[in-house]
C-alpha cells in the first residue's frame, strides 16, 4: 500500500499535541522550559505558529534537561524521547520528542532511528563568567557543530564557489564523513558541557547554535518567565522576551518579504502502519 504523506497542517496539529504533552509533563515533574526561536517569535507575533513554519522549538536549562533525560521512560509514554544517551544511532546533540504513530524522513541528515514528527528540545549550557571567553567558547562549539553537520549529511552540497574551492570543500566533506558522526558528537558533547550552568553568568544553546553570538545571553534572561498564548494555550517564554527576540531577529514584529516566507525544513512524514 502506498504511504500517504502527512500535510503541513496535520504536522502542525501533531506538533501542537506533542507540546501540550511536554508542557504537562514538565509541570508535573517540576521541570523548567521556555518556548524558543521561531516558536517564541510565533507566539509573540502570531499567537501561534509562524504561518509558513511547521516546527516547534523549546529550551531547557541544562540541569532540567538532564533530569528530563534520566526520568523519561520511552517504554511507557505515548511519545519517544530521542537523545544519544537512549539511542546510539541518534547523533543530534539535543533531544527530539517524537510522535510514535508517525515516521519522519529528513532530506539532509542521516539518522538510523525511529524518528517521527517531533519538537526540538535544546539545552541551555553555561559559557563561563567572562563575556569575551564566553564568545570564544561558543565559537569553538559552533565550529565543532559544523563538522558534526558535515559528518551527518547524506549528500555533499555544492556552493557557488569556484572549482578549486569546491574540490577542497568536497575533500573536507569526505574526510569528515570518514572520521564519523560519533567522534564529532563526543567532541562537541565535551565542549558544550565545559562550564557549569549553575556557576556561569553567560549561557547559550551551545549544541545547535545558528545565530552565533546573538544567541549568547546573561543567565538572568532566563530566570523569570511569563506565559504567552501559542495556538490557544499558555506556555512560558523569557519575561524579557523583547531583548531575546531582538537579539536573534532584529525588528521581529516586522514581517519578512513575501519571497522569504517559506519553510526551511526539508522533511517528509508518514503515518506508521497499524
Amino acid at each position: 500500500m502506498e504511504e500517504k504523506i502527512i500535510p503541513s497542517e496535520d504536522i502542525k496539529r501533531i506538533c501542537k499535541n506533542i507540546l501540550e504533552f511536554f508542557s504537562d509533563y514538565c509541570r508535573k515533574n517540576g521541570l523548567t522550559f521556555f518556548l524558543g526561536y521561531g516558536t517564541a517569535l510565533g507566539a509573540v507575533r502570531h499567537r501561534g505558529f509562524i504561518p509558513w513554519d511547521d516546527d516547534i522549538d523549546v529550551m531547557m536549562p541544562r540541569p532540567d534537561y538532564e533530569r528530563l533525560i534520566s526520568m523519561f521512560d520511552n517504554s511507557t509514554e505515548d511519545y519517544l524521547l530521542l537523545v544519544h544517551a537512549k539511542d546510539k544511532h541518534y547523533y543530534y546533540p539535543f533531544a527530539k520528542l517524537c510522535d510514535k504513530k508517525t515516521i519522519l524522513v529528513e532530506e539532509h541528515y542521516s539518522n538510523d532511528t525511529n524518528m517521527g514528527i517531533y519538537i526540538d528540545i535544546f539545552p541551555l549550557d553555561g559559557n563561563g563568567t567572562e563575556h569575551t571567553e564566553a564568545k570564544k567558547h561558543l565559537k569553538k562549539c559552533i565550529k565543532t557543530q559544523q563538522k558534526l553537520n558535515n559528518a551527518m549529511a547524506k549528500h555533499f552540497f555544492r556552493s557557488n564557489s569556484n572549482f578549486i574551492i569546491e574540490i577542497i570543500r568536497y575533500l573536507r566533506y569526505r574526510f569528515l564523513k570518514l572520521v564519523g558522526s560519533e567522534y564529532f558528537f563526543n567532541k562537541l558533547d565535551l565542549f558544550i558541557k565545559k562550564y557549569s550552568y549553575d556557576n556561569s553568568k553567560y549561557i547559550s544553546n551551545n549544541s545547535w547554535c545558528t545565530y552565533a553570538a546573538r544567541d549568547l545571553f546573561e543567565k538572568s534572561m532566563f530566570q523569570k518567565s511569563m506565559d504567552i498564548e501559542f495556538e490557544g494555550k499558555p506556555y512560558p517564554i523569557p519575561e524579557n522576551y523583547d531583548v531575546y527576540l531582538s537579539s536573534l531577529y532584529g525588528e521581529y514584529m516586522k514581517l519578512p518579504p513575501e519571497e522569504m516566507r517559506i519553510s526551511h525544513h526539508d522533511m517528509v512524514a508518514y503515518y506508521r502502519e497499524r
